[in-house]
């Protein structure tokens, strides 16, 4: 995830040390500017709703305030803002790594929608994502899936300025990042347990 600034829109999705942690505080994965030094940011949920809030899109295509304590499944993504995010730094060979055993899957319904990165410390690379549906029942990577009209072609990331098309472009989705996807069928988005 990039550095988190202030009173700024951040695309989200929690991990699994943030799901880990049952909203009494949550944890997200930053890297400082030469990626050696790991930066969580943690929210207290008491000051949920005042000093920072989740928003998340819903399939009647309306933005949602998540309500404190929220079961929200692993990659599903959404927005955050903060008033003022402080990171806690460490080295990178010392956090605990609380790890998901198996893969990710997060049902997409059909429409625009947010899923992230699930793994903790873990990038993604975008091109292993897999989409399961009509046509895709053994799971395929988002170009097949587009071509037999399941998904977009298409996973854009909000940088802070602009969208950013992370097929075209990154590569690569860090620990906690979210992105967008358009579904055109009830379709399952699986995120490969990284190495």
């Amino acid at each position: 995830m990039s550095e988190l600034v202030a009173d700024q829109w951040h695309q989200i999705a929690f991990t699994a040390e943030a799901l880990a942690s049952q909203w009494a505080t949550i944890s997200l994965a930053t890297y400082n500017d030469d990626a050696s030094l790991l930066c969580k940011i943690t929210l207290n949920a008491a000051e949920y709703g005042d000093r920072w809030h989740l928003w998340r899109l819903v399939e009647s295509g309306e933005y949602q305030l998540l309500p404190l304590g929220s079961d929200v499944p692993p990659a599903a993504g959404m927005w955050m803002r903060h008033k003022s995010p402080t990171p806690e730094c460490v080295t990178e060979e010392e956090p605990a790594r609380k790890r998901f055993e198996t893969d990710v899957e997060l049902e997409l319904f059909v429409g625009w929608q947010m899923a992230g990165n699930p793994f903790h410390l873990q990038d993604v690379d975008v091109n292993s994502l897999k989409i399961t549906g009509p046509g895709c029942a053994a799971g395929c990577p988002i170009s097949r899936a587009a071509k037999v009209g399941l998904v977009s072609d298409n996973l854009w990331r909000w940088n802070g300025d602009n969208y950013v098309d992370l097929l075209a472009a990154e590569g690569e989705l860090a620990p906690g990042a979210a992105f967008w996807i358009r579904a055109y069928e009830s379709v399952t988005i699986e995120f490969p347990l990284p190495d």
